[in-house]
């Protein structure tokens, strides 16, 4: 029907979690060429032209329902990810552990306080992918921010940002999770 308009089938934005990697002009996806600009929602597309999420395509804005689904990133946390809580809004499309949507931004950060150099390398070294029996280092992260430069950029995303004082990332990711239930 031509001039109809598509209504929401919620008011309030489904509040979910990711993570990412801080780059000089935002966050930075982990598995995809996008990052996210402060004052700013992510819109999600698609390569097949379509509007993003689709239910039949894999596109979206991607996120997990609960901070503790975002294990596979909690060494990452030590050198240099962060944890955010998001809101979804637009299409959304429920996915195994969370769910794909068309925009997003993030409605609070959670980092860990910066790592002396020598400690950071030593976590980058341990934790990065191995290829044919060597430790290979993760494509961009040269690229990742850390240190006070990576909360400036956080800062301008204007959401809290708590910076956690945790050694240990899983520890750190079970605080988040803690945190974020306190948030809700």
């Amino acid at each position: 029907m031509e001039g109809a308009v598509e209504v929401p089938d919620a008011i309030e934005p489904v509040v979910a979690w990711r993570a990412w990697a801080v780059v000089p002009d935002g966050l930075a996806a982990l598995h995809a060429d996008a990052v996210w600009r402060p004052r700013a929602p992510a819109r999600a597309t698609c390569a097949r032209g379509h509007r993003a999420p689709d239910p039949a395509c894999t596109c979206g804005l991607y996120a997990a329902r609960s901070p503790r689904a975002l294990t596979d990133y909690a060494f990452d946390l030590a050198t240099g990810v962060v944890i955010g809580r998001v809101k979804l809004w637009g299409r959304i499309v429920e996915a195994t552990g969370g769910y794909r949507a068309e925009l997003s931004y993030p409605a609070a950060l959670f980092a860990l306080r910066p790592l002396p150099e020598a400690e950071r390398l030593e976590l980058e070294l341990l934790y990065s992918p191995v290829l044919f029996g060597r430790r290979v280092p993760v494509p961009g992260r040269a690229a990742w921010l850390d240190g006070d430069a990576r909360l400036a950029v956080l800062d301008r995303f204007d959401v809290p940002v708590t910076v956690l004082d945790e050694r240990m990332p899983l520890r750190a990711l079970e605080r988040i999770a803690v945190l974020g239930e306190r948030l809700a």
